[in-house]
C-alpha cells in the first residue's frame, strides 16, 4: 500500500516542474545536468502515478540521488568549470539571464548551493519522517517543497556556472 491517491496526485503533478529544470539545463548547454533532470522527470512521473514500494520507487530514489550528487559536483567544480564565484560565496556574479534571455538573476555561489542542498535533504528527511508515520497530510507538503526547492535551486544554478 502506498500513499493515498488524494496526496500522491499532488506529487505526480509537481513532477512536471522538472521539465523546467531539464529545459534550463539544455538552454545553458549543461548536457549532463539536462540528461539527469530528464531522468528525474521520467522516474518521478513513473513512480508517483502509483506510489508503492518496489522497483519504481528505488529507481526514482536512485535517479534523484545521482542527480543531487552530480549537480553538487558541478557546482563545486569537481566536474566542469564550477560556479563563477569564490567557494565561500552565497551568490555568484555577475547577474546572468535565467533562461538564456529574460530577467538577470544571481546564481547561488558554492556555499549558497551547498546550503540549498542541505535544506533539500533536510526537507526530504522531514517528509520521510511523517510518511513513515502515515501522516501524509503533513509529509506531502514537505515533499512538494522538496520538489520546488530542488527544481528552483538547479534552475538558478545554471546561469552562474562558468563557461565550458
Amino acid at each position: 500500500m502506498g500513499i493515498p491517491n488524494c496526496m500522491s496526485g499532488w506529487l505526480f503533478y509537481s513532477c512536471g516542474q522538472f521539465s523546467v529544470m531539464t529545459v534550463g539545463a539544455a538552454i545553458h548547454r549543461r548536457w549532463g545536468c539536462c540528461s539527469l533532470a530528464a531522468l528525474v522527470l521520467i522516474a518521478g512521473l513513473n513512480y508517483w502515478r502509483d506510489p508503492t514500494f518496489g522497483m519504481r520507487r528505488y529507481l526514482d530514489m536512485a535517479a534523484v540521488a545521482a542527480t543531487v550528487i552530480y549537480h553538487m559536483c558541478v557546482a563545486l567544480g569537481v566536474t566542469g568549470g564550477g560556479l563563477n564565484a569564490h567557494w565561500a560565496s552565497l551568490l555568484s556574479s555577475p547577474l546572468r539571464p535565467l533562461m538564456g534571455k529574460g530577467p538577470l538573476v544571481p546564481g547561488p555561489g558554492p556555499a549558497g548551493y551547498s546550503l540549498l542542498t542541505f535544506l533539500f535533504v533536510a526537507m526530504y528527511m522531514r517528509a520521510r519522517h511523517h510518511a513513515a508515520r502515515k501522516e501524509y497530510n503533513i509529509s506531502t507538503p514537505w515533499h512538494l517543497g522538496v520538489h520546488l526547492l530542488g527544481n528552483l535551486g538547479n534552475v538558478f544554478l545554471y546561469p552562474g556556472l562558468r563557461s565550458q
